[in-house]
């Protein structure tokens, strides 16, 4: 689901995903050692190690960091697209 999902993204469009979102962000197009790294609660990871498995985040490939739980995750999306919007952003 995350390749099918991802397939239709543009390289500059965010992507937000929910609990066990390790797939999606390596198809978004991070690092997988920074992956690991980050897994590993190492500092040469995406978030220097402080998110751990269940908060990966990756700025340079607009993969936003996500809660483990739905209920504040559906809330991420349409406010990233009303922010992206009143940026004058088409993603």
């Amino acid at each position: 689901m995350a390749a099918g999902a991802t397939s239709v993204l543009r390289r500059d469009d965010y992507a937000i995903s929910t609990y066990r979102e390790h797939g999606h962000c390596l198809i978004k197009g991070s690092d997988p050692r920074r992956v690991m790294a980050e897994l590993f609660g190492r500092v040469d990871g995406l978030s220097k190690g402080k998110g751990g498995s269940m908060h990966l985040f990756d700025k340079e490939h607009n993969f936003l960091a996500v809660t483990p739980s739905s209920a504040p995750t559906c809330r991420s999306p349409p406010a990233l697209a009303l922010l992206s919007s009143t940026a004058g952003e088409t993603r």
